[in-house]
């Protein structure tokens, strides 16, 4: 089985570990993962090919950005769901899915999250493939100041987190495609290795306040490892 990564990071010092944790979270060998980066080299559909899976990391980047290639990588999501291929959107890949088929994605400082936070699964996840089975409320990591404020038509509403003021989780109706404002792939430990090269976000978060606030996250983290199965048919 082959699952296809969307590489998105502008920073090149986080590619590395990004790529380790994908692998520890998905839980599968370094061949099993096919990382491609789609904002440094034109893609097209071949990238498809065998793909059992699509995940779509987070970026520097805003979705509604001037982003080299986007265009390209856009299509290719929109033939990887034609074809019915499981995907999961992560940070801005989530925000880039509800962008493109309609939703809005808006940038909202004031409820900015870095570090860990609480999430809160909805009813409407109870039954979902994903995320039935988790607690109401678990922790995961973030580092995000733009969030998704309007879903698609196509789209359900699954998790969210500051009292239901970000949504955090979302699935596309019919399809067997996600989006997770959180990042699963990011423990408290691999958070705490990025914070190492990062510089704040804002002035009223200094790297020694998300560090602080770093607590484990496996609930979250398993969400890999259970769309891993999704795209094995398990």
């Amino acid at each position: 089985m082959t699952i296809l990564h969307f590489q998105c990071l502008k920073d090149a010092p986080d590619r590395a570990v990004e790529t380790e944790a994908m692998l520890e979270g998905l839980r599968v060998e370094a061949a099993s993962l096919r990382v491609v980066r789609p904002f440094v080299d034109r893609v097209d559909a071949s990238v498809l090919e065998d793909a059992a899976g699509v995940t779509i990391g987070g970026a520097g980047w805003a979705a509604f950005d001037d982003i080299p290639h986007y265009d390209a990588f856009l299509e290719i999501v929109r033939e990887a769901r034609r074809r019915g291929i499981p995907m999961l959107g992560i940070c801005f890949g989530a925000q880039t899915l509800a962008h493109m088929d309609g939703g809005a994605v808006v940038y909202d400082g004031p409820r900015e999250e870095y570090g860990t936070i609480e999430v809160f699964r909805g009813r409407s996840a109870e039954d979902d493939p994903l995320l039935a089975g988790t607690p109401e409320r678990f922790p995961a990591q973030a580092w995000h100041h733009d969030r998704v404020a309007a879903l698609p038509p196509s789209a359900s509403a699954l998790a969210w987190s500051q009292d239901g003021a970000v949504l955090q989780a979302f699935r596309f109706d019919d399809e067997r495609t996600w989006g997770v404002q959180f990042h699963p792939e990011r423990t408290a430990e691999t958070f705490g290795r990025l914070l190492e090269t990062r510089t704040p976000p804002s002035d009223a978060w200094p790297i020694e306040r998300i560090r602080a606030s770093l607590k484990p996250s496996p609930i979250a983290q398993g969400l890999l490892a259970r769309f891993a199965g999704i795209c094995a048919g398990r």
